[in-house]
């Protein structure tokens, strides 16, 4: 029997589904409600705010949209039942004009239905079930005749709007073509008889136009219509007569996917996909190309990534390339990867790789592709192969922050969760791959998520209605007035109202909500301020009161939510970081080294055996922030009992406090029983 110590040299790399002795240190069983990062730790995750109930209807298939105009107008859009409504980020509605095209927002389940992009004051949003259409009007109904050659035409006796077909020859490139005399008497090129010309503008997408600050107009817009040549030498667009299920800007064109094509509008034009001139393919023209593989490639996705675009079918992914301006006549697609990818969930990109989903049946995988500049080669690695059923199914939103390095994914299957991949990268080297999970009550359904810097913005709908909520995951950020974050969701500050008679101060919460809250003395009340109100009750589900007078300065109001960190079953490790697995380790004790911390608890459940709770409460005996009367924030070390086999037992770090818990590693001791050596 010998006398062991481990050490977990930090606690930033997330959940792992892999056999205790095979993953590494740093990773764990559970992570819930946390948020590692490289230079804190794991730390317990900020508190959403309240910011304001927008709608009083359910409506979990809802679709929603960030726009992020500038930094004094942003605002969220959600198309529901028919309708489209506006908000900015304090939850105001603003006003919304349809002229006309509303009947383009009916769907059954808009949330997959829909697509958008935002371009300038222009949101352009495609309705996936519908299909584009020529309308049935025509050209004219013929021409004077036709000529051989344009030098041929009448000098003389020319009428405006006569029509002429110029046949060409065989030393020409070009296929027929007609031109009209205009009323300043030149000949120029025009559309053939009996031509369709006009798209069908109710088919296609329609813009949502910000006309002035708060101010919208919903309305369908007038696509350019066919002007020169015939539907042989002037092809309509690869979307007509299909339904159009994606929409992008790239390189100063407005892009469509239908079907195995990808259409672009012509450069700087975005409402014109026809050829300029029949007579020669100009750099300017649209571009309309369809993917080439031996299976079926029904795109799904487009993605711009490093000056190209990135095409995701079901099983193919393409990168379409161009020289360096992007011309109808340089531009090609190739295959780059082959993955399955789901059609419900859009990629996402981040730094320099691109995130995309795959549903495995019962649970979903991630994959970050990117491109290997040392063997110039592309790959598509799996993020979720050390937790191959975290995840799961049925994926509809992935969202990426940059400012952050994570990316977030939200599922049908579990609607209040939203899942957690922390990225951090260290010149090649993958200093950090850790997901983890937010919660939330367990009848919340997460809509959408979306990022503005390093604040993430969620819609989550309750049994009440919808609401907009954020949070800051800004490293080292502080609630105004105080030293550290306050740790409660739907948090709101309000002054409560003091009954002399009663003796009872009561706060009116601005929703719905039987949970378990608590009151917390603002940054004004000095001294006290951090400070719980104790003896708190609701009275009703919106509705808190407490015995004594606590209505001279604001109080900080949320629901308590609860950190969980599982760490893996601990073992002896070799020289080479192997588990040895032919011993009995029986742990002592444990210590977790924290910062700036005021409580957490340690759960320690041996194997069939109860639970031992150890508390650590802030106070240092000793230290100055261990002054009576006010909220004591320490860093230090914590060390508590285990004293068991570490086979089958569980060792959590839990906290539902309001009080701030980061932690940054671990150390273990114990007595380690080896039968057997290695050889």
């Amino acid at each position: 029997m010998a006398l062991v110590n481990g050490v977990i040299s930090n606690l930033y790399n997330g959940v792992s589904q892999q056999p205790d002795p095979l993953r590494h240190p740093s990773q764990c069983t559970q992570q819930d409600n946390a948020y590692p990062t490289i230079a804190t730790g794991l730390r317990k995750r900020p508190a959403f705010h309240h910011i304001a109930k927008i709608k009083n209807s359910i409506a979990a298939d809802a679709f929603t949209h960030l726009i992020n105009r500038d930094e004094s107008e942003r605002y969220v859009v959600v198309i529901l039942n028919g309708d489209i409504e506006v908000y900015d980020l304090d939850g105001v509605q603003q006003t919304v004009l349809f002229p006309n095209g509303k009947a383009y927002l009916s769907a059954t389940t808009p949330r997959t239905s829909f697509s958008v992009v935002t371009v300038a004051d222009y949101t352009f949003i495609v309705n996936k079930t519908i299909t584009a259409l020529m309308d049935a009007t025509t050209s004219g109904v013929g021409s004077l005749g036709s000529k051989q050659k344009f030098s041929e035409l009448p000098t003389t006796g020319n009428v405006t709007n006569d029509v002429w077909k110029i046949e060409g020859d065989d030393t020409q490139r070009f296929d027929d073509y007609y031109v009209r005399y205009d009323a300043t008497g030149v000949w120029v090129e025009t559309i053939a008889p009996t031509q369709e010309t006009i798209i069908e503008k109710t088919t296609m997408p329609h813009t949502l136009a910000r006309t002035s600050a708060g101010v919208f107009t919903f309305a369908h817009q007038v696509w350019n219509d066919r002007l020169v040549g015939s539907t042989i030498s002037n092809k309509s667009p690869s979307f007509i007569g299909q339904k159009i299920q994606g929409i992008f800007f790239h390189r100063n064109r407005l892009g469509f996917h239908a079907g195995e094509s990808i259409i672009m509008s012509r450069a700087g034009l975005y409402f014109n996909f026809w050829a300029k001139t029949t007579t020669a393919v100009l750099d300017d023209d649209p571009v309309d190309i369809q993917v080439s593989h031996t299976k079926v490639s029904i795109l799904r996705h487009v993605i711009p990534f490093d000056k190209t675009l990135l095409l995701f079918s079901d099983q193919t992914q393409f990168q379409l390339t161009a020289t360096e301006s992007l011309t109808p006549k340089t531009v090609s697609t190739e295959v780059v990867t082959e993955f399955e990818s789901t059609k419900e969930c859009s990629p996402v990109g981040l730094g320099n790789s691109v995130y995309f989903a795959s549903d495995k049946g019962t649970a979903s995988s991630i994959r970050e592709y990117f491109v290997d500049e040392t063997t110039i080669t592309n790959d598509a690695a799996d993020v979720t192969a050390h937790a191959p059923s975290y995840i799961p199914p049925n994926l509809y939103q992935l969202e990426a922050s940059s400012t952050e390095d994570l990316v977030v994914a939200l599922s049908t299957s579990v609607r209040n969760a939203i899942y957690i991949y922390k990225v951090y990268w260290n010149g090649q080297e993958k200093a950090q791959s850790s997901w983890g999970r937010y919660l939330f009550n367990e009848t919340d359904t997460v809509l959408h998520v979306n990022f503005i810097n390093s604040t993430m913005y969620v819609v989550i709908q309750r049994a009440d209605g919808i609401y907009l909520e954020k949070t800051n995951l800004q490293e080292g950020f502080k609630d105004t007035g105080f030293t550290h974050q306050i740790l409660l969701d739907r948090q709101v500050t309000l002054t409560g109202l003091y009954n002399s008679v009663t003796n009872v101060t009561t706060w009116t919460l601005p929703y719905a909500d039987a949970g378990d809250f608590s009151v917390i003395r603002g940054a004004a009340w000095t001294s006290a301020a951090g400070g719980i109100v104790s003896s708190t009750h609701s009275i009703s589900s919106s509705t808190i009161e407490a015995v004594g007078n606590f209505s001279t300065y604001p109080c900080i109001i949320g629901r308590k939510y609860d950190l969980r960190y599982r760490f893996s079953e601990q073992s002896v490790r070799d020289a080479k970081g192997i588990a040895i697995q032919s011993a009995n380790l029986v742990m002592k004790n444990m210590t977790v080294a924290y910062s700036n911390s005021g409580f957490f608890k340690i759960e320690v459940t041996p194997r069939a055996r109860s639970t031992y709770t150890y508390k650590f409460t802030g106070g240092i005996l000793g230290d100055l922030s261990a002054t009576i009367g006010k909220v004591s924030i320490s860093s230090g070390s914590f060390k508590f009992p285990v004293r068991t086999k570490s086979l089958g037992a569980t060792i959590d770090i839990v906290s539902d406090s309001h009080l701030p818990c980061i932690l940054q590693s671990a150390e273990w001791v114990g007595e380690f029983v080896k039968h057997s050596t290695r050889v």
